[in-house]
């Protein structure tokens, strides 16, 4: 649903809701020279349910973002160092299948 059609929702729901309860609450919570429409405007913003729709509408739509994300491109840096304290042994191979015997006098 859109936007603006979620908002004439929560609107025609609200003015259901709260028909009956406008004249109490012209008369009781003190909105002397409010108009109907102020008062809705107060009772909209301030109602606990239609909070919670709206909070509901705006996790939705972050997981709609958040699933088109995957069709963005991606980039992945990884990088990794080693360092080793003793030499390392070289012994050159002259023959396949035949391995030298180790010396300890050729190192890297």
């Amino acid at each position: 649903m859109t936007r603006q059609k979620t908002g004439m929702m929560e609107l025609l729901l609200l003015i259901f809701l709260m028909a009956p309860l406008l004249p109490i609450l012209h008369a009781h919570a003190g909105l002397q020279g409010t108009t109907i429409t102020q008062a809705l405007e107060i009772a909209l913003k301030n109602n606990p349910t239609m909070k919670s729709v709206r909070a509901q509408r705006d996790a939705t739509e972050a997981r709609i973002g958040e699933a088109k994300s995957d069709f963005f491109p991606q980039i992945v840096v990884t990088s990794g160092y080693t360092r080793y304290n003793a030499p390392n042994i070289i012994v050159p191979i002259h023959e396949t299948g035949v391995f030298p015997p180790l010396d300890n006098d050729i190192y890297e």
